[in-house]
């Protein structure tokens, strides 16, 4: 009788590529959620900072020496332009206008912008102020 000799394998069995093709399959299918869920934390960023960067510029026309004349007529008028409200869904726009009570010459001017983002999650509500000194009185 000879002696058992192992013969050298010179390809992979059935078992061993359907196993390499599952795990392939289950890395490609993460990577792939963990894009599209970076894809739409990117967007819900630039859909924020454009919120923020009007938001400001809407404070600050607020303090020009025409529109504290009367800070309420322009919080009522306050709405989003049309390339904002498009990014997302059911916005809601607030401005308020309160006395500071510490100091009578002065306005605080509220603006709270809340949305729903594309992928359905409400985004976190976005709140800038600024205070506004009364028309005619010395800050």
């Amino acid at each position: 009788m000879r002696p058992w000799i192992p013969i050298p394998r010179k390809a992979f069995t059935l078992t061993e590529v359907l196993a390499s093709i599952a795990v392939t399959t289950i890395l490609v299918g993460g990577m792939a959620a963990f894009t599209v869920r970076i894809w739409n934390e990117m967007a819900a960023a630039r859909v924020r900072e454009g919120v923020a960067q009007w938001a400001a510029g809407t404070l600050e026309q607020a303090r020009t020496p025409p529109v504290a004349k009367d800070l309420q007529a322009f919080a009522s008028k306050v709405a989003l332009p049309e390339h904002l409200t498009r990014q997302m869904s059911d916005p809601k726009v607030q401005a308020k206008v309160t006395p500071v009570t510490d100091a009578p010459i002065l306005r605080r001017i509220d603006l709270e912008i809340a949305w729903t983002n594309r992928n359905g999650s409400p985004a976190r509500p976005l709140v800038l102020s600024t205070l506004i000194p009364l028309p005619g009185d010395k800050p």
